[in-house]
């Protein structure tokens, strides 16, 4: 597994690609932090992870919400920081919080 001991934060994950990443994430060790607008999405995607033997946390998220999204970020990447992967749906870019307020060493933003 690649990424055991790795923390990654999906955003967009309660439903299509965004779902089938944080499984590939989840299935390669991660620790996945799966957000959505919908909670109840975000509940489904965990709970397909950890019936897999993966292991999730969701949390309900809007990214186009800079501060809701970074505090996000500070609550769930953060104290892993080091070993966090962060991945944000092109539609969803439209935030800039990620690339105002942290650098790219803490992780690893793709369209950002």
């Amino acid at each position: 597994m690649i990424l055991e001991n790795r923390v990654a934060f999906v955003t967009g994950a309660g439903s299509g690609i965004g779902r089938a990443g944080a499984q590939i994430l989840a299935r390669e060790g991660a620790f996945v932090v799966v957000s959505d607008l919908c909670e109840e999405r975000a509940r489904e995607t965990v709970a397909l992870i950890r019936d897999a033997g993966g292991s999730a946390d969701a949390v309900a998220l809007d990214v186009t919400d800079d501060a809701a999204l970074g505090g996000a970020v500070a609550r769930k990447l953060l104290p892993s920081a080091g070993n966090s992967i962060f991945s944000i749906p092109m539609r969803a870019s439209r935030s800039r919080a990620i690339s105002r307020k942290w650098t790219p060493t803490v992780w690893t933003c793709p369209g950002v």
